[in-house]
C-alpha cells in the first residue's frame, strides 16, 4: 500500500488500485464479487477508500492467500459471499478435489490414462521406424535403379518400394524403429 492517503472520500477503481499497490483488474474483481463495495457516481464506480480498506482487511487474507476462501469464490462463481467460507463449503471443496483425484487414479489404473513419458517414448519409436523405413528404400533398390534407363520406370520402382514400406508401418510390423 502506498504511503499517501487519498484526499477525497470516494476514488475510482484505478486510484484505489494504485493506493493499495494492487492491479486494477484485481480491484475490479473484488468489487464484482462484493468483497469491496462501491457506489456509482456520475455513472462511474467509485470506492469509499476507508470502508474498502476495512472490507479488504476483513475478507482477504493477504499473508496466506486463504485457499478455502479463494475456492469458495470459484464455487459461488462471483456471487456475493461474505467472509471466510463455512465448514460445509470448505468440505465441499475438499470433496470435489478428492473426487477428481479418485477419477484420475481410476482412469490411470484402467488404462484410459497414459503417462506422458510412455506416450513420448512410443511416439519416438514410431517416428524412428518411419525414418528408417524411408531411408532404407534406396539401399533396397539401388541396384535395380542403376540398371534402369527409363525415368518413368525408376519412378514406378521408387513408388512401389515406398508404398510397401509405409504399408508395413501401417500394419505395425516394426520393432524398435526397424521394419520386420
Amino acid at each position: 500500500m502506498s504511503q499517501k492517503k487519498p484526499k477525497e472520500q470516494y476514488i475510482s477503481i484505478v486510484e484505489y488500485a494504485r493506493y493499495r499497490g494492487l492491479s486494477q483488474p484485481r480491484i475490479s474483481e473484488l468489487v464484482k464479487t462484493g468483497t469491496i463495495n462501491h457506489k456509482k457516481i456520475d455513472r462511474r464506480k467509485m470506492i469509499d477508500w476507508k470502508l474498502a480498506d476495512e472490507e479488504y482487511a476483513k475478507k482477504v487474507d493477504v499473508s496466506s492467500r486463504n485457499f478455502a476462501y479463494l475456492e469458495n469464490e470459484k464455487l459461488t462463481k462471483g456471487k456475493k459471499s461474505k467472509g471466510t467460507p463455512d465448514i460445509y463449503s470448505s468440505k465441499a471443496v475438499k470433496e470435489q478435489y478428492n473426487a477428481e483425484l479418485a477419477k484420475l487414479e481410476y482412469e490411470q489404473k484402467s488404462g484410459m490414462l497414459l503417462s506422458a513419458e510412455e506416450v513420448k517414448k512410443e511416439a519416438f519409436v514410431l517416428a524412428k521406424a518411419v525414418r528408417n523405413a524411408i531411408l532404407n528404400v534406396p539401399q533396397k533398390i539401388a541396384a535395380e535403379i542403376a540398371s534402369e534407363i527409363d525415368p518413368h520406370e525408376v519412378e514406378v520402382m521408387l513408388g512401389r518400394e515406398l508404398r510397401e514400406a509405409l504399408e508395413q508401418l501401417s500394419q505395425g510390423r516394426f520393432v524398435d524403429g526397424d521394419i520386420r
